[in-house]
């Protein structure tokens, strides 16, 4: 014959409730307040940073827009300067190589530092090279 079966109920299980020792406590409330000070310190510094990054982007703008309105007023000033020039400069005219080359680099600011990518260096050595060799 067969056992009786007991019923399927699970065993209470009663267990006391854990106490954190005081030094534990004391470790969380100062870990809890350093934290809040990083934190608080944290987001003053990003927004310092964010009122920097905004104060240089106002700078850039109005230095843009400075420059823009210098170029437009000079180029409305003589628009045909440019055009009188170049009809001015034929190579058979009998200009000598220096002249040539005075118009040519007077075109170009060798002093102007662009934020563009590309290396100019070399190319400003060849026309300077190339103004100083006919002067010789």
């Amino acid at each position: 014959m067969a056992a009786p079966v007991a019923p399927s109920q699970p065993e209470p299980n009663y267990t006391m409730p854990v106490m954190e020792p005081e030094s534990i406590k004391l470790w969380r409330e100062e870990f809890r307040t350093r934290i809040e000070d990083i934190e608080s310190n944290a987001s003053s510094q990003e927004q310092i940073w964010k009122n920097e990054a905004k104060e240089q982007l106002d700078n850039f703008y109005k230095e843009r827009e400075q420059k823009l309105a210098a170029n437009k007023a000079r180029n409305r000033e003589d628009p045909n300067a440019l055009k009188l020039e170049q009809e001015d400069f034929d190579p058979t005219e009998g200009m000598t190589d220096q002249d040539k080359w005075e118009k040519v680099t007077a075109r170009i600011d060798f002093n102007a530092k662009g934020s563009c990518t590309k290396d100019t260096s070399r190319m400003r050595q060849v026309l300077l090279h190339c103004k100083a060799g006919t002067a010789e």
